[in-house]
């Protein structure tokens, strides 16, 4: 049954953890501790309540190791198979996490096997995606969308449908900056590319060099 992503409460990254910001204040990158793992930390905002448990959880975690299935392309057991396909291989250490499904869309994505464990044994239910979907299923949205985080741009085209998804480094910024050219190959003439999150105003001076229509905002 296909559902609205729930709205992201923290995102998993490496090395820490982010919770979104609150009434306009900046996101809050919470990091491990020297020797600490992510589930670790996790385990320690849990017992200090910064995590609320036996209310669920919606996780976005913070990798370009994701692919985008149309829903019904997909089944259980169906993770791996994917992402061997798109030549993107889990350590003993990772699984893979499936979101539900949203726009027609799952987004299978690798994570931490240690914390998806720790956060699904300690919060009742889990919701995991990626933040390439939710920039795919933006309300509202449409030519290029870019969604900065501390390491990672996700670049999408819709017209309002999808027609391009990739999630790259943010630095160096060609590379970020070649995607959006891709994406907007998508697209032709004339459209807008949208940043959001982790220092969107100051790369919109730079997308603002390449690009006529530049616009951002903070949504997290």
């Amino acid at each position: 049954m296909e559902t609205d992503l729930k709205p992201t409460v923290l995102r998993l990254e490496e090395g820490g953890v982010t919770f979104p910001g609150a009434e306009g204040r900046k996101p809050e990158f919470v990091p491990a501790g020297k020797g600490e793992t992510v589930a670790g930390l996790l385990r320690r905002l849990i017992e200090r309540g910064r995590i609320v448990t036996g209310e669920g959880c919606a996780v976005a975690v913070d990798t370009p190791r994701c692919v985008l299935v149309p829903v019904e392309a997909f089944g259980p057991g169906m993770e791996r198979g994917y992402m061997e396909v798109n030549r993107i291989h889990c350590s003993a250490d990772e699984m893979v996490v499936a979101s539900s499904p949203a726009a027609g869309i799952v987004a299978l994505t690798v994570a931490p096997r240690e914390a998806v464990e720790c956060l699904r044994g300690m919060c009742g239910g889990v919701e995991f995606t990626s933040p390439l979907l939710a920039e795919l299923t933006h309300p509202g949205r449409q030519g290029v969308g870019v969604l900065l985080t501390r390491r990672y741009a996700y670049v999408t085209a819709l017209s309002p449908e999808p027609l391009y998804a990739e999630a790259v480094p943010r630095d160096p910024a060609a590379g970020m900056l070649y995607c959006v050219g891709r994406a907007g190959e998508c697209l032709g003439d004339g459209f807008t590319v949208s940043l959001s999150g982790i220092g969107a105003a100051s790369a919109a001076k730079l997308f603002r060099k390449y690009y006529k229509k530049v616009r951002f905002d903070a949504h997290y």
